[in-house]
């Protein structure tokens, strides 16, 4: 069973201020599971008919990111990239990224850093 699993990370400071802080719903969770995704660090913010956020998933073990901005035609997870453009490691995803993208999905990184320290450290036996 793939991992589907989402984090929800505080939004940077520059971030949107719609109606506040939104979820991921079931319906999408399901389609991550379709889409071979295994987890997903995000924040995302709605208004009435838009929102914004920014993700970085691992999808069959590399990396990419997702712009969450909406408006009501589609919804915010619509625009998942091909998983041809997936990179392998965090590192080479920072590479790619500059300017107020690289900040929006910093809280993301972050997150996903934490998660695979946190990891290698149980791996091994905690902190000597």
């Amino acid at each position: 069973m793939i991992d589907s699993r989402v984090v929800h990370v505080t939004p940077p400071r520059n971030a949107y201020l719609w109606d506040g802080d939104a979820q991921v719903f079931d319906y999408d969770r399901e389609g991550f599971a379709g889409m071979g995704i295994e987890r997903v660090w995000c924040w995302y913010r709605s208004g009435e008919y838009e929102g914004n956020g920014s993700a970085v998933i691992r999808r069959d073990g590399r990396y990419n990111v997702v712009d969450l901005s909406h408006c009501s035609c589609d919804g915010p997870w619509d625009h998942i990239p091909d998983i041809s453009s997936d990179v392998a490691t965090l590192e080479e995803l920072e590479l790619k990224l500059s300017g107020a993208f690289a900040d929006e999905l910093a809280p993301c990184i972050i997150a996903a850093r934490l998660e695979i320290v946190s990891a290698i450290v149980a791996k091994h036996g905690g902190l000597q």
